[in-house]
């Protein structure tokens, strides 16, 4: 092999980075990009009275983020590899405070859902790029840890976000969330450029995969699109035609030199495939638990959006404290153990969820939450560890941003799920009084199908292999 086809990460340095300034920063875009996207839950009943909006459409103002951000994610993750990690991360957090503050000026629920569409591109920038940095600042030894702590900054945005969101959109006004996140995202903008002069990117510039970019983006529009309308035919047609679409991308991306989606990690990395697949699931199965809570607190328990955001607040109290001593017991003992274990606790935890009633105590729910947050803080640090520590350092970007791919695709099909049951059971009716029991059965149904696809990933979690074994 020549040097030309050695395609070797090239870290052109300036000054090096203080490591605790680099964790710091992944940190802060770690949380407050989550934070924008689950704040937003607690927000969407004053959203849907202010527009006027029925559950499915109100659905669409967290869905639009996502779908956007699952799209873009993995081209971009690729393209910070060539052009530069920092330069890809800088640019996101400008554009996420400049879309930020648009989805605050928003005047009607058209230019919100577009507004959060963009917003959810920038937010893919800023995914993509900040676990590589830190994977890539961080050795081995002391991985773990570093992960751990981002880890925690991701779970305390998306489950603090009701909480502080609740307090706001109850103040201030549901806009409020938005003019204070784009806060946060100039601040970390203004100390990446001033404190950070390491770049990461490819030493050699080949050329980027734009065809397959294209490829990969509209098979995931097609299949996401089809899913929210099924079983309409139409949607069915365009869900078949996305898959058949993604086919043909890792069919192409099977014969490229430096593909975009590297298919070769998932056939000859079990650890790698298996923890991917089990982040799918473990997301997938509860994302939506905030979602879902969030409704039935305000509608059939009467709370107001800050009292529903507190009880919200426990799971990021737990993962906070949880997550970075599982991240750390992950660089001695092996991921697949403490993860597989978090996924049965997560599992207890969403069957539990399936017998709640509007008999059921604020107690009871709390510590159905409490429960959770144990299991989510068990899995995630270890099962990132083991994602990032079955590669080797060429791969960090693309590896970045398959795993919050999966993150984010499953979150995705979280709300694609309970979307479906609220068309099937509630369809384009308004949520009144007269049909918040439909909106419980619902619930207890999206409940059922989450804790399936947990008890699931139990199993890819612990079939995964041990990542000693490729050191």
């Amino acid at each position: 092999m020549n040097q030309e086809e050695k395609h070797t990460l090239n870290i052109q340095i300036n000054l090096e980075p203080d490591k605790k300034v680099v964790l710091f920063i992944a940190s802060c875009a770690s949380f407050f990009v989550p934070f924008m996207s689950s704040s937003i839950n607690v927000a969407l009943p004053v959203i849907s009275a202010k527009f006027s909006l029925n559950a499915v459409v109100s659905t669409w103002v967290a869905t639009a983020f996502i779908l956007a951000s699952t799209i873009f994610l993995l081209p971009i993750s690729r393209a910070a590899d060539f052009y530069g990690r920092k330069k890809i991360f800088l640019i996101g957090q400008f554009l996420f405070a400049i879309t930020t503050i648009l989805c605050g000026l928003s005047i009607n629920i058209e230019m919100l859902i577009a507004f959060r569409f963009f917003q959810g591109i920038s937010a893919s920038m800023i995914f993509a790029t900040s676990m590589s940095i830190v994977t890539s600042t961080f050795q081995q030894k002391e991985r773990g840890k570093a992960l751990g702590i981002t880890t925690a900054a991701i779970y305390i945005g998306l489950f603090s976000g009701p909480f502080i969101g609740g307090i706001l959109t109850h103040l201030f006004g549901w806009r409020s969330i938005f003019y204070l996140t784009s806060v946060f995202a100039i601040i970390v903008c203004i100390i990446t450029k001033i404190f950070i002069k390491k770049e990461w990117s490819w030493e050699n510039k080949v050329k980027f995969d734009i065809w397959g970019s294209i490829i990969y983006s509209l098979s995931l529009v097609l299949i996401m699109y089809g899913c929210s309308i099924i079983p309409n035919k139409t949607g069915i047609i365009s869900a078949f035609s996305g898959l058949l679409l993604f086919v043909c991308f890792l069919i192409i991306e099977e014969n490229i030199k430096i593909p975009m989606f590297d298919i070769k990690l998932f056939i000859s990395n079990k650890v790698f495939a298996f923890s991917n697949i089990t982040a799918f699931l473990n997301y997938c199965a509860t994302f939506a638990v905030t979602f879902l809570i969030s409704y039935f607190l305000q509608y059939n328990k009467g709370l107001k959006p800050s009292y529903a955001g507190f009880i919200l607040l426990i799971s990021p109290a737990i993962q906070s404290f949880i997550a970075p001593l599982s991240g750390r017991l992950s660089d001695k003992i092996e991921p697949r153990l403490i993860s597989s274990f978090g996924m049965g606790i997560s599992c207890i935890s969403l069957i539990s969820f399936i017998f709640i009633n509007n008999n059921s105590s604020l107690f009871s729910i709390v510590t159905k939450l409490i429960i959770l947050g144990i299991g989510f803080a068990m899995f995630g640090s270890p099962n990132s560890n083991a994602v990032m520590s079955s590669v080797d350092k060429n791969h960090y970007g693309i590896s970045t941003g398959i795993l919050v791919t999966m993150r984010l695709l499953c979150q995705m099909m979280s709300m694609v799920i309970i979307t479906s049951i609220l068309v099937l059971k509630i369809g384009s009716a308004k949520l009144t009084p007269e049909n918040y029991s439909l909106y419980l059965e619902s619930m207890r149904i999206s409940f059922a199908i989450l804790s399936l696809l947990c008890f699931l990933g139990i199993f890819t979690s612990l079939a995964r292999g041990n990542i000693r074994e490729l050191e």
